[in-house]
């Protein structure tokens, strides 16, 4: 099939938005869409025109996500792999964590300065009580929170947890993938499983918040592909914050330089009911904050 790019652009077009063509031409011919803009002409061939054909079939008529069918999303400069059924990373999820990473930083950075004043060789830094944080993210998927905050900040210790064994397997692959060594995988239901005695300076999680009622709303491409024991949570939603809040200050030390203690994503209209939660186990200066589309998205608080 030899047409221009925009003729087999417009020819699809009635089947996919166009935005999700461009995503799949790219992906059947490994080309960005700078370069096949710049082609007077763009000859598919035979085993090209095949892929491009199934991956909208499979769009269209299986409702398979594109992002399963792109095999990978960007998020906080990694390249996340993805497979079904584990969950895709989302934009929200994508921001609060790129909004963690700026409190950190800044920790870091300030860290840094102060072992510079006191004339501390950057090879000890590392071992002076402030330099390390331990970060634990419950119910990491596709580790892609975790693996975001152990590459901004190579100093800090990672734990990633996820009782879903095809979950913890497809953390390990984008460990391998974004070449990021400090951070450590481990299959647990929540704490079940995480070494005695451990303690760390920030606990993170997008946990299962979805009601049983909501989720039979959502579109095909989420309820027939995506996990649902890591979408939906019992009680109204609510059952992954009790569990995780009432027992994280047990594996909590006391927060440094105003950093919160923890950080949880919530669903729509569920920030009263988290902060009633923090509140009851006694977390101090909880703070609730809204997404670029000003929806309420993200909690964090002090032990």
């Amino acid at each position: 099939m030899s047409k221009k790019t925009q003729n087999i652009i417009q020819d699809f077009s009635k089947k996919l938005s166009t935005q999700e063509l461009w995503w799949l031409l790219e992906k059947v011919t490994g080309k960005s869409k700078t370069q096949l803009l710049a082609q007077k002409e763009l000859e598919l061939t035979e085993a090209q025109e095949k892929k491009l054909d199934k991956f909208i079939n499979l769009r269209m008529d299986k409702k398979k996500p594109l992002q399963y069918i792109l095999g990978s999303v960007p998020f906080c400069d990694l390249e996340i792999l993805v497979e079904p059924p584990i969950l895709i990373p989302r934009p929200e999820t994508e921001e609060w964590c790129s909004w963690v990473i700026g409190l950190t930083s800044v920790r870091e950075t300030l860290r840094d300065d102060f072992s510079q004043k006191l004339e501390i060789p950057q090879g000890e830094r590392d071992n002076i009580k402030t330099s390390r944080l331990n970060i634990l993210d419950l119910c990491c998927g596709t580790g892609c929170i975790g693996l975001a905050l152990a590459k901004a900040l190579p100093t800090a210790q990672v734990i990633g947890i996820d009782k879903n064994p095809y979950a913890i397997k497809l953390s390990e692959k984008n460990k391998n993938h974004n070449k990021i060594e400090n951070i450590k995988f481990i299959e647990s239901d929540l704490f079940k499983n995480i070494p005695a005695n451990t303690k760390f300076d920030l606990i993170v999680s997008n946990p299962p918040y979805i009601t049983e009622k909501d989720f039979k709303t959502l579109s095909p491409d989420v309820t027939q592909w995506e996990d649902k024991d890591a979408l939906v949570a019992p009680d109204n939603g609510l059952e992954f914050y009790k569990n995780i809040i009432s027992t994280a200050r047990d594996y909590l030390n006391s927060p440094q330089n105003n950093m919160p203690s923890i950080v949880l994503e919530f669903g729509i209209h569920q920030e009263n009911n988290v902060k009633k939660i923090l509140e009851q186990n006694s977390f101090k200066n909880v703070q609730v904050f809204k997404d670029s589309y000003n929806i309420a998205r993200w909690i964090s608080a002090q032990l």
